[in-house]
Formats: structure tokens, C-alpha cells, sequence
């Protein structure tokens, strides 16, 4: 008889018990082995990682133990053959019995290696008796090896922010979202870092889609400036190098109220000398409407402390009540000056 699956069927009358009583008959299905037991799944761990089985995709790059559970009994001399798809792994000859569900252990000289699927599988050999032979192969285990980082990914913007004539993105928010672009693709996270400490995430996302992702800052910025640094990390859990620094520039302060006075006679045209301005602020001048909303005048960012403001239409002849207003690149406004 060879290995496989067999009908046995025993005739009515065939069979008596001690009483006489026949066997009325019937079929029983049987399996039949002549040769060694597959074993079971190969399980597969990393050397740094030894009580820990590796499956699906992984990063791990010290591959080296392979392990795989008897489906019965072996003797001294027999072999576990461990093989990755049709090329073998190496051989363990047993110099001692193993007993049916004991593991036998390949610890592999050279680590798995190659960015590809893998799939394991093992058989074993009896080395004599009425089972002599080699099984067929397990259960393949199949698993994803990659251990290639995602590129640089960068940090676009502040998403609510503004850049300043000093390259830094002004805000006068404390958790920011920042838009990440450059990225591998669905499944990867993102990961926001102080450019000083790559070990404390200061918040991630997860990308759904696409190759852009806005991150918020799940930690509190403190106020003044701060080097933001981001990495990708794959679906394997490779992390790319960090991105090139994005300085944060966090602003909590209004301006100081500004001082509008008139430089030279009233006039239709009359010119305004403004103090006490912040760079690259937006200044904006308005008149004072009474019972109603006051009306802008003109607006204007201002590369220093002191500027003039000209307005382009004249003024009518009249009584006319000014002020101005400062909002700094961080969107702080100041109190209105004094009217003028």
C-alpha cells in the first residue's frame, strides 16, 4: 500500500462477536502514511527577537532561527531538511531522539536577506526502519521581507502659518499642522521630530492615501522658535532620514499699540508717520466712522519700525478721526493706536 486516502469496506455476515451476533456491514474512510509525517509550519524569528515569530512583512535583518514542531516521533540519525522555496537552508541531523511535538532548531549562519517574498517550508527523513523516506514538504510560512528606507520626505509649510523675510514659518498657534509631501505611499507614517531628538515624536499620521499629508503637532510648542524635522516610517517599519529642518517661529505676543501722528499741514492729502512698528508686519489705517463701522483706509507691510503711510484718495473737507492697527506675521494684532 502507498500513501494516500483508502475505502475500506467490510461485508454484511463478514464479522461475529463471542455471541455470534453478525456484523450487519458497511464503509469506513482511512489515511494511510507509509512514509514519515510532514512536519508542522516552519516558524521563523529574528536573532534579536528570539521568542517572537516573524510572519506578513517585516524589516528584521538578523533572520536567523528557524524552528519547526514534529508531527511524530524521531529517532537519532534521522534529518529535518529546511528549505526557502526549492533552495535548501541547511540540515539537522538528530544525534539524540525527539519526541512527537518537540521543535527542531536551524540556526542559520548567514541571515535571510533579498527584498522579496519568501516562503519556508521543511520535510523530514527517517533515516531507516518501515517508514524510512523523506516526507513531503509543511505548510509553507511566507512572508515579505524589506529592508529598504523611504526617501527624504519634506516639510512644505505651516499650514496655518506664514513664512517671514527670515525663512521661518510665524504662527501664533502652539500644535500646528504641517504638510508633509514626498512621501512613499498608503500605509506609511509620518513622524515629526525637534531636529536636537530623534527619539521623542512630537506627533505622526497616518497616510490613507496620495504622497502629501498635513501633521499636527501633538505636542505644545513653547513660544519663540523651533527646528521641526520629519521622517517617514513603511508598512515594514523601515524609517527614512529626516527631512531638511523647518524653523517654527511661535508668537503668543500682541504687538506694542502704535503711534500714528501727522507729518507736515492737513491736508486732502495728508501724510502719516507711523512709530513703534514691528518688521514685516501688516499695518492697517483706518478711519473712525461714528455710529457705524469704520472704514479701511490702507494696507501695507512694513520693512521696519517707523514707516509713512500716504493714503491714494483724498480726504474730503471735514473733521476726520484716524488710528491704525498692527498684525504681526504670527497673526497677533495690536490695540488700535490713539486717534489722531
Amino acid at each position: 500500500i502507498t500513501t494516500g486516502n483508502y475505502t475500506v469496506e467490510v461485508l454484511s455476515g463478514a464479522l461475529e462477536d463471542l455471541a455470534s451476533n453478525a456484523f450487519a456491514g458497511g464503509t469506513t474512510e482511512q489515511d494511510v502514511v507509509t512514509g514519515p509525517l510532514p512536519p508542522q509550519q516552519v516558524e521563523l524569528y529574528d536573532e534579536d527577537a528570539p521568542t517572537t515569530p516573524v510572519t506578513g512583512l517585516t524589516n528584521k535583518k538578523k533572520l536567523k532561527i528557524l524552528k519547526v514542531v514534529m508531527s511524530e516521533a524521531l529517532s537519532s540519525g534521522d534529518s529535518v531538511e529546511f528549505f526557502d522555496g526549492t533552495t535548501s537552508l541547511g540540515t539537522v541531523t538528530l544525534d539524540a531522539p525527539v519526541a512527537l511535538g518537540a521543535k527542531v532548531t536551524l540556526t542559520l549562519g548567514t541571515a535571510l536577506s533579498g527584498d522579496s517574498l519568501h516562503s519556508l517550508t521543511a520535510k523530514v527523513t527517517i533515516a531507516s526502519g518501515e517508514k524510512a523516506g523523506t516526507s513531503t514538504a509543511s505548510t509553507p510560512l511566507t512572508f515579505t521581507l524589506d529592508t529598504e528606507a523611504p526617501n527624504k520626505p519634506l516639510i512644505d509649510s505651516v499650514v496655518d502659518g506664514v513664512r517671514g523675510a527670515d525663512n521661518a514659518w510665524h504662527t501664533k498657534l502652539t500644535k500646528p499642522d504641517l504638510q508633509v509631501s514626498g512621501l512613499e505611499g498608503k500605509g506609511s507614517v509620518v513622524r515629526l521630530y525637534a531636529s536636537d531628538d530623534l527619539d521623542s515624536p512630537l506627533g505622526s499620521a497616518l497616510l490613507l492615501s496620495g504622497t502629501t499629508l498635513k501633521v499636527t503637532l501633538g505636542s505644545s510648542l513653547s513660544e519663540g522658535e523651533h527646528s521641526i524635522v520629519a521622517t517617514e516610517v513603511d508598512k515594514a517599519g523601515n524609517e527614512s532620514v529626516a527631512s531638511v529642518v523647518l524653523v517654527i517661529n511661535v508668537d503668543l505676543t500682541r504687538p506694542e499699540k502704535p503711534v500714528i501722528v501727522l507729518y507736515g499741514d492737513a491736508s486732502a492729502n495728508p501724510i502719516f508717520r507711523l512709530d513703534k512698528l514691528e518688521r514685516d508686519a501688516t499695518v492697517t489705517l483706518y478711519e473712525r466712522i461714528e455710529g457705524g463701522t469704520d472704514k479701511k483706509i490702507m494696507s501695507q507691510v512694513v520693512g521696519g519700525t517707523r514707516e509713512q503711510f500716504i493714503p491714494e484718495d483724498p480726504f474730503s473737507v471735514g473733521v476726520h478721526t484716524v488710528y491704525v492697527k498692527v498684525e504681526d506675521v504670527a497673526g497677533n494684532e495690536s490695540v488700535p493706536s490713539d486717534d489722531l
